[in-house]
């Protein structure tokens, strides 16, 4: 629970998490945590970022929405990167930006065989 939010730093990151559960464990991490359906989230704040890092659901369409959603949080000239499920990097996704894939990784997630692929996305200024 946090897994990337661990990795940044906490003073300049806002987490958005819909399970009461990981809000808690992320707190108690020290990690600033909005507890929100991220999608409705995404549409009503008026918050924009330099730097997007996500890892959105991988069921039923959620990666591209989210994805989408995300993109509208970026500022102009700012990035974003995102775990995404494999078949995501040959979609036409964020049209105008910049961006590259990574290669399919397999064992991402313990007890998973899901194969991701990471996006790195570029807004233009």
């Amino acid at each position: 629970m946090g897994g990337l939010a661990d990795l940044m730093p906490k003073a300049q990151t806002t987490c958005v998490e819909i399970s009461p559960l990981h809000c808690r464990v992320m707190e108690a991490k020290g990690h600033n945590v909005i507890e929100a359906d991220f999608l409705a989230w995404a549409y009503v704040t008026a918050q924009r970022f330099d730097v997007v890092v996500m890892n959105p659901p991988f069921s039923e369409g959620r990666p591209v929405a989210h994805l989408n959603a995300a993109a509208e949080l970026v500022k102009n000239g700012g990035r974003l990167a995102a775990i995404l499920p494999v078949g995501s990097d040959r979609k036409k996704l964020l049209p105008g930006w910049d961006y590259s894939w990574s290669a399919p990784m397999e064992g991402m997630f313990a007890g998973t065989s899901v194969r991701v692929v990471r996006l790195m996305a570029y807004k233009p200024e």
